[in-house]
């Protein structure tokens, strides 16, 4: 956690590493906050987009690269296109034994954001892309979506079971803004 925290003060992008079979998969941004056992990332897309917040267990992480020519190209394309995050959460209100997932999906539940979470089980992992409609102690109700922003159906699960969690990224933007248009008969 020590370096994670250095990075953040440092206040540059990272890419961080999750997959140790993919390693060519990272997700890349600036650290917004680290906890006992999380990470919330402003993610920025390969254009240099704000793309919402990420959230990822510690021990997921084992590698961490910063001030590579690609972050430093992701940093500048961010910079030139003027972009900016929504303020989200506040860091303020973060302790470092914050459940960053638990109070990610509570932003997301009070905002009304689509979310991506991303489950993973013994044998496998899905996701599931929808907006939070409950939140009971562990129990989070989700009404899901399709990528065409149809409601699809409703999903149960614990919070203890997401490894991965986006929330306001541009893929549930787009699907946030189609549900509206789904709205409205042709």
């Amino acid at each position: 956690m020590e370096p994670l925290l250095t990075l953040k003060y440092l206040n540059e992008v990272v890419s961080i590493y999750t997959d140790r079979y993919d390693p060519h998969n990272c997700a890349v941004g600036f650290i917004h906050y680290v906890s006992n056992n999380h990470v919330l990332l402003r993610h920025i897309s390969e254009y240099g987009l704000a793309d919402g917040y990420l959230v990822r267990c510690l021990e997921d992480l084992f590698h961490v690269v910063r001030g590579t020519q690609y972050e430093r190209k992701i940093e500048y394309l961010y910079e030139a296109q003027n972009q900016q995050h929504e303020e989200f959460i506040q860091q303020s209100r973060l302790e470092a034994d914050s459940d960053l997932f638990k109070i990610t999906v509570q932003q997301a539940f009070k905002r009304q954001k689509i979310c991506l979470f991303n489950i993973k089980t013994k044998d496998d992992e899905y996701s599931i892309i929808g907006k939070v409609q409950e939140i009971r102690d562990e129990l989070i109700v989700v009404d899901r979506f399709t990528q065409d922003g149809e409601i699809n159906g409703e999903s149960r699960f614990y919070i203890f079971d997401v490894d991965r969690l986006f929330v306001d990224s541009q893929d549930e933007r787009i699907i946030e803004t189609l549900s509206t248009m789904n709205k409205y008969p042709n």
